[in-house]
């Protein structure tokens, strides 16, 4: 059994030097079976996470 609470769409962009992330957070609703999109009142705290390899160590950002 999975339970899921939500899910967040990430998508990562680079210009002129500068790393931009654009989200899109969605609460999972059972009766539907699917994701809706959170609505504009409800706020969120992340970080976020580079997965480490033999050559870049793990990180994680401070949460905001």
């Amino acid at each position: 059994m999975n339970k899921y609470v939500s899910a967040v769409d990430l998508t990562v962009s680079k210009s002129r030097g500068t790393y931009t992330l654009t989200t899109a957070a969605g609460n999972y609703r059972p009766a539907i079976n699917k994701f809706v999109p959170w609505s504009s009142a409800a706020t969120f705290s992340f970080r976020a996470y580079i997965a480490g390899n033999s050559v870049v160590w793990d990180d994680y950002s401070p949460v905001r």
